[in-house]
């Protein structure tokens, strides 16, 4: 972290010391406007057996207050609440 005062250039690592070295790495910069940018930086690669869960919790649709949310279990309860 920068002491007051002190501003940090805009200079990139040359590498991104994340996983194993040998990674495939890939960088994109867009100007969002002056003096602001935006860089991603990807590295390795998709693996079909590493994904996200997400848990969702719906309001009760009930008048009392104390009724229990509805979670979404499967992709059936999921189709079934969205229709």
């Amino acid at each position: 972290m920068a002491a007051e005062g002190q501003h940090h250039s805009n200079v990139h690592a040359a590498t991104l010391n994340l996983g194993a070295p040998d990674l495939v790495e890939t960088r994109t910069s867009t100007a969002l406007t002056a003096g602001v940018t935006l860089t991603k930086i990807s590295r390795g690669s998709t693996d079909s057996s590493l994904f996200w869960t997400a848990e969702i919790s719906i309001p009760a649709d009930s008048p009392d207050p104390d009724a229990p949310s509805t979670a979404l279990s499967t992709p059936a309860d999921a189709q079934i609440m969205a229709a």
